[in-house]
């Protein structure tokens, strides 16, 4: 699949990776250093995930789920 730069640009602005960032990976003057920050954005949404798992976890452990009017408690 090839995507062209507009795309990818668009892409990476939509998960929030930095505009600077997102000019060098798509400069290509330094492939290696491309790679690199694709990788650092790869993790970072990977640490975002987790952290929206962990949210989800909490809300269903809070006591939300057992209060009148909730889905659960009818």
């Amino acid at each position: 699949m090839t995507i062209t730069a507009t795309t990818a640009r668009r892409i990476l602005r939509r998960q929030g990776m930095p505009p600077q960032e997102i000019r060098v990976v798509l400069a290509a003057d330094d492939p290696l250093l491309g790679r690199r920050l694709l990788e650092l954005h790869r993790e970072r949404l990977g640490e975002w995930l987790e952290e929206q798992r962990r949210l989800v976890a909490n809300i269903e452990r809070s006591s939300l789920t057992d209060q009148p009017g909730s889905p659960d408690a009818e």
